[in-house]
C-alpha cells in the first residue's frame, strides 16, 4: 500500500493497531519515504479524551530530497535520522501542536549547505576559517514543552572544525 500527499509519497506502508470504542495502540507503523529513507513508529491514540503519543524513528532520510518533495528546494544536503518520542492533546491543530510534548535526536551525516559564504561570527573558534564543503555529522538533541523546541547542545563537525552551541 502507498499513500501520497502532494510530492511526499510513502510505499510499503504496513499498520497494526489494536483497541475499542477510540481508544487504540498502534503497535507497528512502517514506511518507504519515495524520497528516501524510512520511518517506523509506534503510539496510541485515545480519540475520546483525544490525547496521542508516538514513539518513532525515521533513517537514512535523503533530506534534499525530502525537502524538495516538500516544495522547500534543496538547501540542505545529506542523510538524516530523526528520533522522536512526543505526546500531545486536543481537538483542534492549533490545541495540538501548542500541548505538543517529548525529546527526541535529530543528526545529518554528510551535510552540505547551500548558500552559506561564510560561518558564523558569532560562534567562538571558528572565525575567520572556511566553510567546509561538508559536514561530518550535525547533531541536536532537543525537548518539546508546550509546542515549543529547544535544542541543545547542537554540535557540528568537519575536517578541522568543531562547533557546539544552542
Amino acid at each position: 500500500a502507498g499513500i501520497r500527499q502532494g510530492k511526499v509519497r510513502a510505499r510499503d506502508v504496513q499498520f497494526a493497531a489494536q483497541g475499542l470504542r477510540g481508544d487504540y495502540k498502534i503497535s507497528a507503523f512502517s514506511c518507504i519515504l519515495g524520497s528516501g529513507g524510512v520511518i517506523k513508529a509506534e503510539g496510541t491514540a485515545n480519540v475520546p479524551a483525544s490525547a496521542y503519543a508516538v514513539n518513532g524513528t525515521a533513517s537514512d532520510v535523503n533530506l534534499g530530497a525530502l525537502l524538495e518533495s516538500l516544495g522547500k528546494g534543496r538547501p540542505v544536503e545529506g542523510s538524516a535520522r530523526l528520533d522522536a518520542d512526543l505526546r500531545m492533546n486536543g481537538k483542534s491543530a492549533a490545541a495540538l501542536q501548542k500541548s505538543l510534548s517529548g525529546s527526541g535526536l535529530l543528526e545529518i551525516r554528510q551535510m552540505r549547505l547551500k548558500g552559506l559564504p561564510t560561518l558564523p561570527a558569532n560562534v567562538p573558534g571558528i572565525v575567520g576559517k572556511p566553510v567546509p564543503d561538508t559536514f561530518d555529522l550535525a547533531r541536536a538533541p532537543f525537548t518539546v514543552k508546550n509546542g515549543d523546541i529547544h535544542a541543545s547542545p547542537v554540535t557540528v563537525s568537519a575536517t578541522g572544525l568543531n562547533a557546539r552551541g544552542q
